[in-house]
């Protein structure tokens, strides 16, 4: 199961790469931000996207396409799932739930300062946004740091980076250091 942080031309659903930002058809009127190859998928990421909307939305006023938001966007959608968890949202047949999230090891500890900083960086930009509604900052860091250490810096075809939280390979046995540290 993903965690998404969908890139450029990528439906924020499904996840099918497109040619460009052009092909994704559906996209939503309030942020802006977040394109879908249909209508099917943007009404079935609606539940989802409304508990993240207007949280990403400032993310990209904030950032204005100057710094990368990648972080932010993970833990902004991690926080969204979390709600919807919460709110008792659909059976999670085919969707990652905040319980598999907070399973992840963070390995906090062992991040050297400067990381850490940039992650306390990031949690404290979003805590402040709606979606982190009753989070403290203590745990906002805790997940970005087990969101970054899981995450996987996969590259499409096309040499585009993706940052992908792919839950259950975050299971097997891998170097964290070079996920956490990059």
């Amino acid at each position: 199961l993903r965690l998404l942080e969908a890139v450029r031309a990528d439906c924020a659903h499904c996840f099918k790469k497109t040619e460009n930002d052009a092909d994704l058809s559906h996209s939503c009127p309030a942020c802006s931000a977040v394109g879908y190859c249909s209508a099917e998928c943007q009404a079935a990421a609606a539940g989802l996207h409304e508990r993240e909307c207007a949280s990403v939305a400032a993310v990209v006023r904030m950032t204005a396409g100057k710094a990368d938001s990648r972080g932010a966007r993970m833990l902004i959608r991690a926080l969204a799932q979390r709600s919807l968890d919460l709110e008792g949202g659909p059976p999670a047949a085919d969707r990652t739930v905040f319980s598999d999230i907070e399973m992840l090891e963070d390995h906090l500890n062992d991040i050297p300062p400067p990381k850490q900083k940039e992650f306390l960086s990031i949690a404290a930009g979003v805590g402040g946004l709606p979606v982190a509604a009753g989070v403290g900052k203590v745990e906002l860091v805790r997940l970005v740091a087990a969101l970054r250490c899981n995450s996987q810096g996969l590259v499409d075809v096309e040499n585009q980076r993706r940052g992908d939280v792919l839950i259950a390979p975050a299971d097997f046995n891998h170097s964290w250091s070079v996920l956490c540290l990059d």
